[in-house]
């Protein structure tokens, strides 16, 4: 079972940059916090059209979603998943289409649970 700060560092590595769009030291950062910033720098990167960098944040979260503790794998849900409306409205159609393509399936699953849910 990972713990906060593993799931915090295990961002450093595997995305270049994110720090700096962190603004701070994210092993100190709780859970919720840490995903907050994983939001902010997946849309930075969508807004940049860096589509590989964009995979790699969808990969980290899948990776905590799936491998993750419970209380983690609702963290996930709750923040990334949540943000996904933001993800994928309010950019050209292209965009879109290239954003859910990189979706992974369990990610995708969720977001899909939460809008029927919601009875949207």
């Amino acid at each position: 079972m990972q713990t906060t700060n593993r799931v915090a560092d295990q961002l450093l590595p595997k995305l270049p940059g994110f720090l700096p769009a962190a603004n701070t030291k994210v092993p100190n950062q709780s859970l919720y916090k840490s995903l907050a910033c994983l939001v902010d720098y997946t849309k930075a990167k969508i807004l940049a059209h860096d589509f590989p960098s964009v995979k790699q944040c969808f990969d980290v979260a899948e990776g905590i979603y799936e491998h993750g503790s419970p209380p983690e794998k609702n963290a996930v849900e709750t923040i990334f998943v949540y943000a996904f409306s933001a993800f994928m409205h309010g950019y050209d159609d292209a965009t879109e289409q290239q954003v859910q393509s990189l979706m992974p399936a369990c990610l995708r699953s969720a977001y899909v649970r939460q809008i029927l849910d919601s009875g949207i």
